[in-house]
């Protein structure tokens, strides 16, 4: 068994600094994300490509001259746990 308390604390300063719970978002930053990937979503559709969109498209430029775009070369492979795979070693997500 276990317990949690929690509270809102009512203490002058932190009814002076309360943190918001949502932020709302620009015009320009609707319809982008803060981690695409998570939804299933192409790495432009990041927030970062909608408010710099000339430097993540050199960086895009930049990571595909590194490395061959079907390689596994340099790069860890995923087994289907999504566990990194590197050779004959199995390293865990913790």
């Amino acid at each position: 068994m276990s317990w949690q308390v929690t509270g809102i604390r009512q203490d002058a300063w932190a009814n002076a600094h309360r943190i918001p719970v949502e932020e709302g978002k620009s015009e320009g930053e609707r319809g982008y994300y803060l981690h695409p990937e998570l939804f299933n979503q192409p790495e432009e559709k990041g927030i970062e490509w909608a408010l710099h969109p000339s430097i993540m498209q050199r960086m895009k430029e930049a990571r595909a001259q590194k490395r061959p775009e079907n390689s596994q070369i340099g790069s860890a492979a995923l087994n289907q746990r999504g566990n990194s795979v590197t050779g004959d070693h199995i390293l865990e997500r913790k």
